[in-house]
């Protein structure tokens, strides 16, 4: 599958629209294509994690900005980025013996909102 989109209704009535695909070209410089925008009654967040940084605005027009960095690797293949700070916080705790901030099930529930979309995707 290149490209999908999916509508997902949560029980508390909540809709989100995901929309995915592999159809980036292979000479563009940024390899992924990695954004968010969550739009509620009281402001909205925006992440756009190409080129800008992580910022959410209230209903009243202040902005907060939030540290985001979406590289990868750096030259020598090494992580770095976002990707880094997930692994250093998982092993601290491996060796702390300390609760994830994402927990098994938080996890569990994410990858099992994405089966759903597979299985949705193969009906159709």
């Amino acid at each position: 599958i290149d490209y999908s989109v999916a509508n997902l209704v949560f029980e508390d009535g909540i809709i989100a629209t995901m929309e995915n695909h592999w159809l980036l070209p292979n000479a563009r410089p940024l390899k992924l294509d990695a954004s968010l925008t969550i739009i509620g009654e009281k402001g909205m967040l925006e992440a756009d994690l190409n080129a800008h940084p992580v910022y959410c605005t209230d209903s009243q027009g202040n902005v907060q900005y939030f540290d985001s960095y979406l590289s990868a690797y750096d030259a020598d293949g090494l992580p770095r980025g976002d990707i880094y700070r997930e692994i250093q916080h998982f092993i601290s705790c491996v060796k702390t013996k300390s609760t994830p901030l994402i927990t098994a099930k938080q996890a569990a529930e994410a990858v099992s909102a994405i089966e759903l979309v597979l299985k949705n995707m193969e009906i159709y």
